[in-house]
């Protein structure tokens, strides 16, 4: 019988940071290996940027690196994409 498991009871147990039904989770508490990886991927600083901004009311200046490193991997997904993709 397949686990299925009500979007609701997700939110109620999820001890992060709910987004949707997407659980993020602090990586403080996570093996280091994982934390660099996370790094390299944009819906960490997506993360920290929002958090810094409700948490401690960071203004654009604060996030300013979350919003550069989002800029050039928006640069980079695009270049890869538009070099990938072809018409046929």
């Amino acid at each position: 019988m397949p686990l299925i498991i009500e979007v609701s009871d997700l939110v109620k147990t999820c001890p992060g940071v709910r987004v949707g039904a997407i659980c993020l989770i602090s990586l403080e508490g996570t093996n280091p290996i994982v934390q660099k990886i996370a790094q390299f991927l944009p819906l960490t600083h997506l993360v920290d940027g929002a958090r810094s901004i409700m948490t401690e009311g960071a203004g654009l200046m604060d996030i300013a690196p979350h919003l550069a490193i989002l800029a050039l991997m928006t640069a980079v997904f695009l270049a890869i994409g538009s070099l990938i993709f072809r018409w046929e």
